[in-house]
């Protein structure tokens, strides 16, 4: 493992000197297998960035309550997430409308049920556990983030087996009906 994340920041370091290969091809080359989650990393961040504007928006300058505040914020974000997802992280280009709706539904589908497993974490924790809020609140995270990324990864944005095995988009598929 060590000798393997050796290799990958050598590897890194070699492509920062080239000027002539772009900063996305250099993360990516850095990065290896987890360039995929760094990505998923950085939209997480943007996607908070995303709610707490709306958020803050509506409830100041807007005068909406607390509670409405966050749920149109939470929309806003899980929308711009699975946008942002769709093309940047997964690279899925296919945009066929059937298989849109199926996707934002299933997308939409698996952070309801990952926004369930976080206050329920978060019940076990405070209530049953006695752990401080703040405290549970970090681990939880980290679990959501892991669920969330498994669901986009292997459910909702999976890339179909090609016939020769290797991974590739759906459009690929010659036997998907539009």
């Amino acid at each position: 493992m060590f000798r393997k994340l050796k290799g990958l920041f050598t590897t890194f370091i070699s492509s920062l000197r080239n000027k002539d290969i772009p900063l996305s091809k250099k993360l990516s080359v850095g990065l290896g297998e987890y360039y995929e989650f760094f990505l998923y990393i950085i939209v997480g961040v943007l996607t908070t960035v995303v709610n707490l504007i709306v958020y803050y928006v509506l409830l100041n300058a807007a005068g909406v309550d607390p509670y409405t505040s966050t749920a149109v914020a939470w929309i806003v974000a899980m929308v711009f997430a699975f946008f942002v997802n769709k093309i940047w992280v997964f690279k899925d280009s296919d945009w066929s409308f059937g298989h849109a709706i199926y996707q934002f539904a299933a997308f939409a589908a698996a952070r309801l049920i990952s926004f369930g497993l976080e206050e329920l974490i978060m019940f076990l924790g405070i209530e049953i556990c006695h752990i401080n809020a703040n405290v549970v609140k970090i681990p939880t995270q980290i679990i959501v983030v892991l669920v969330n990324y498994v669901a986009s990864k292997l459910i909702i944005f999976r890339k179909k087996k090609k016939s020769d095995g290797s991974a590739g988009t759906e459009e690929d598929d010659p036997d998907r009906k539009e």
